[in-house]
């Protein structure tokens, strides 16, 4: 095939957001940052910021000058998280996806602790995904469920009271970054000094991370108070008690040793 996977420049975050989306439902793209029409501002800004020293990295392998596919990572001298894997439509099943990845591994494994972890979330769904990485010697440590709750009257009912004394922290920022990258995250303090990270995707969503799957009334109220046109996505582990809305898609964590997996990849077997 004659291709070969560096790290990305800044010249090619247009085509590495153009091969994430695609991997994407229409219907999910606006749940994730990469559904911004400037996401690729965002991914050339984490390239070319930071001195090289950005928790980010990305990667792509090529060929005669096209981008077959890339990587987007999270990495520590402790560990290794990939957060988004995608390969062109046209080089599928053409083993882009396995030497995308363990070239991208190559260039860590120098960098990072012998005992490092490699971990990833990956959709129920995703029988084939699953399966692959099980041979790679990656298991499930956590279970997680995405929600949306887009009815207004829903969510008055998740907050029949005023919002109490919450506070936040960070909107001038997160405004200015929100023009320009049609993302943002602030934080809302409790009255008990629980915090909060609230994102907001687009015109139309908040975003929250919850444990739990639990949703704080006041905040809930001050979101609608706030911006009463958005809804509501978040992202939980799934309740324990009986579920209060439905889930749109299910998933889970999965992690092993980051020298095991490069160690399979190198297998056949894998």
């Amino acid at each position: 095939m004659g291709a070969r996977t560096r790290v990305a420049t800044g010249a090619d975050a247009g085509t590495i957001v153009q091969l994430f989306r695609a991997g994407f439902e229409p219907e999910l793209i606006e749940m994730v940052h990469y559904g911004s029409h400037t996401a690729d501002r965002y991914v050339r800004a984490n390239i070319e910021g930071a001195g090289g020293r950005s928790s980010s990295v990305y990667t792509v392998t090529e060929a005669e000058g096209e981008i077959l596919g890339a990587c987007e990572f999270r990495r520590r001298s402790d560990r290794v998280f990939l957060n988004y894997i995608a390969v062109g439509e046209h080089s599928r099943g053409r083993g882009v996806a396995r030497a995308l990845l363990t070239q991208s591994l190559r260039l860590f494994i120098d960098a990072v602790s012998p005992d490092a972890t490699f971990s990833l979330d990956v959709f129920t769904h995703n029988l084939i995904a699953r399966e692959w990485y099980g041979r790679l010697g990656l298991r499930p440590v956590e279970a997680y469920e995405w929600y949306r709750i887009a009815d207004p009257g829903a969510l008055d009912r998740l907050s029949p009271g005023p919002a109490s004394p919450y506070y936040v922290t960070g909107i001038a920022q997160a405004d200015i970054v929100h023009k320009h990258l049609g993302f943002s995250e602030f934080s809302v303090e409790t009255p008990e000094g629980h915090v909060y990270s609230v994102g907001r995707l687009g015109a139309k969503w908040f975003r929250l991370t919850s444990a739990d799957g639990s949703i704080d009334p006041g905040l809930i109220a001050l979101l609608r108070e706030l911006d009463p046109a958005r809804g509501l996505f978040f992202i939980a582990r799934p309740p324990q008690d009986n579920r209060k809305w439905p889930s749109i898609l299910t998933g889970q964590r999965i992690e092993g040793r980051l020298r095991v997996v490069l160690c399979r990849l190198d297998s056949a077997d894998a």
